[in-house]
């Protein structure tokens, strides 16, 4: 598990340097200015797709809980969204719209994690334990 940890942390602040390193370098080239600070979107989405990876990987462990790991992930991701929308409800609710290049923006952080994610989540639910607690 702790072998699991390590990999899911390396992973997920490679995707937020890299990501966010090629992210801003396109906008600054093409000199588009954003509302809300990108930083903080990669953040928001690599500690809370890292958390999500850690808690499937923990309940993983529990036999009882093995066949509900999907049922936990989607309601997790749910909540996800959730705490996204009260994190960012100025720039997503404020009374000027969001051009499609600002929203596609957003959305390019919750893809590059969502797929890491969904990779994550496949192996650990793909994983057999022999040796797991009732």
């Amino acid at each position: 598990m702790i072998k699991n940890t390590i990999k899911y942390v390396l992973i997920f602040s490679a995707l937020l340097l890299i990501g966010h390193s090629l992210h801003s370098s396109i906008l600054v080239n093409r000199t588009i200015l954003l509302p809300f600070s990108l930083l903080k979107v990669y953040w928001f989405h690599a500690i809370l797709s890292l958390l999500i990876c850690l808690v499937i990987e923990v309940f993983s462990w529990w036999k009882k809980y093995h066949d509900q790991l999907g049922f936990i992930y989607l309601a997790a991701f749910v909540v996800k969204i959730i705490v996204f929308s009260i994190v960012f409800n100025k720039v997503l609710f404020s009374d000027q719209s969001l051009s499609k290049t600002h929203s596609f923006t957003l959305l390019i952080p919750l893809a590059i994690f969502l797929i890491a994610e969904v990779y994550f989540i496949t192996q650990i639910l793909n994983r057999k334990h022999s040796d797991r607690i009732k």
